[in-house]
């Protein structure tokens, strides 16, 4: 697994379900990257390094793409 997993986001009654990225120095690096760190579409749901990977910051931004052709994986 790609260690710049930290967390994960689920919604219930939903088909959100996905694994939440940080990378260390590059913050917009998983907007266009996979988690396997290939380049391309659609990328990942990440957060930016200036948020704890506790979430323990008052707030936290997630990042991620709106794809509406299902491009974007979903956990069976």
């Amino acid at each position: 697994m790609n260690p710049d997993v930290y967390a994960w986001i689920t919604v219930p009654g939903t088909e959100i379900e996905y694994p939440i990225l940080q990378h260390p120095s590059d913050n917009s690096y998983y907007f266009m990257h996979n988690i396997d760190g290939s380049y391309g579409y659609p990328g990942c749901i990440y957060t930016e390094n200036l948020n704890s990977k506790d979430i323990t910051d008052n707030n936290t931004v997630i990042y991620g793409h709106n794809v509406k052709n299902d491009s974007m994986p979903v956990k069976q």
